[in-house]
């Protein structure tokens, strides 16, 4: 694994350029020895870093109000706002909502960051996955937006960086059932119905020299890992996937919600996230 993504890894919460920035310092250093980012890890290396580096990002606690660098934190992550409701750029590593022993989550953050509002969470990303997090400011909008997320009348854009070449555009339409921590293809009474359109954006190979392609995914329903089991099922599952991906993936998850268009009190939406920096190195690798 990689420096860079090993310490994003053990410090979720720390942006990944801060992280690769420290490294480039000398603040994160391999057996006392100034590395680059990039620099790979091996079972004889010792990780060394500066206390004082990390205090700069100490872990916000529910109970503390946050402190002014998680406070400009979180202000750099607002996409859009208005008087119904704030749109986020949600990092890697950071969990939507608390649960399963998450300590650090949006629904925290934003309500620490806003002590004096009432901002709800309408919908959930993966803790690996990055991009345009809805929030609303009012319990009318909450409603609306739930009711649009349950009646699929909200239309999501993800990119993702795949295995292999995919050669073709298509529409998957298999159904899902859970399985513990995965969702599997079954065509039993009780999966449920899973539908994802994906389009090929651009085809390469990764450091290594195998072959993925970058990936346009919007799914037509919402189901729980839709489209990470959804393009495991097709052959060509997402870049450092844990759970349904190649067991020698070790990086960051590549996947990111782009956009997110939809209706609400006589206006059009299209709210669009910009991808983090681990995810541009996967692009720039294809």
């Amino acid at each position: 694994m990689r420096l860079d993504t090993w310490a994003h890894h053990q410090w979720p919460w720390i942006p990944y350029g801060s992280i690769q920035k420290a490294i480039r310092r000398g603040e994160i250093r391999l057996d006392q020895s100034k590395v680059s980012p990039q620099e790979r890890l091996s079972d004889y290396h010792d990780v060394w870093y500066k206390p004082r580096w990390l205090s700069l990002f100490e872990q916000p606690s529910p109970a503390t109000p946050l402190n002014t660098a998680w406070q400009n934190r979180v202000d750099q992550w607002v996409l859009y706002e208005d008087s119904h409701l704030i749109a986020f750029n949600k990092p890697q590593g950071i969990a939507s909502q608390g649960g399963s022993g998450q300590k650090l989550h949006m629904d925290d953050l934003v309500k620490s960051w806003r002590p004096q509002s009432t901002i709800r969470l309408v919908h959930r990303l993966d803790i690996q996955t990055s991009g345009v997090l809805l929030m609303a400011k009012t319990l009318n909008c909450a409603q609306e937006l739930t009711r649009a997320f349950q009646d699929r009348h909200i239309q999501k854009t993800y990119s993702a960086v795949v295995h292999g070449h995919v050669m073709r555009s298509g529409t998957i339409t298999q159904s899902l059932e859970r399985h513990g921590a995965r969702m599997m293809v079954s065509t039993s009474e009780n999966a449920l119905s899973a539908r994802t359109t994906f389009q090929p954006q651009s085809r390469g190979k990764d450091q290594d020299g195998n072959p993925i392609t970058l990936v346009s995914l919007s799914p037509k329903t919402g189901r729980m890992h839709q489209l990470r089991a959804h393009m495991a099922w097709l052959g060509h599952p997402i870049l450092n996937d844990p759970i349904y991906g190649s067991s020698l993936d070790h990086g960051l998850l590549a996947l990111h919600c782009v956009q997110m268009k939809f209706h609400l009190y006589h206006q059009e939406y299209a709210i669009s996230a910009p991808a983090p920096e681990a995810f541009l190195q996967h692009m720039q690798q294809g």
